[in-house]
């Protein structure tokens, strides 16, 4: 999630949707904490249990919230956020590339 976010709105959304998934054993709690800040994001861990008889049920426990979690957090106007890169042409003083004419020396 981006720098924009509200954090207890993301945490709350994030929570809601883990309790949704059928896989989830309730009675064990979910954890959620925000574990660092990035480069273009607030980074968090989602802890929660499911029935395990095998590999599939955690497989399919992670599939269903991660798509549960990102279709949530559209409709929320939650940003998923990407790295963003800045590109420096050696223009002084923060102006905008399309604010003025560059002359290209060939």
């Amino acid at each position: 999630m981006s720098y924009g976010d509200d954090l207890e709105r993301v945490k709350s959304v994030a929570m809601d949707e883990v309790k949704k998934i059928e896989e989830l054993l309730p009675e064990e709690g979910i954890d959620f904490y925000f574990t660092a800040i990035g480069d273009s994001t607030y980074n968090f861990m989602l802890r929660y249990w499911v029935q395990f008889n095998s590999n599939d049920d955690y497989c399919k426990g992670m599939n269903d919230v991660i798509i549960r979690i990102k279709k949530r957090f559209e409709q929320e106007g939650i940003s998923i956020a990407y790295p963003v890169t800045t590109l420096d042409f050696g223009v002084k003083g923060g102006v905008n590339l399309f604010d003025k004419e560059i002359n290209i020396k060939s």
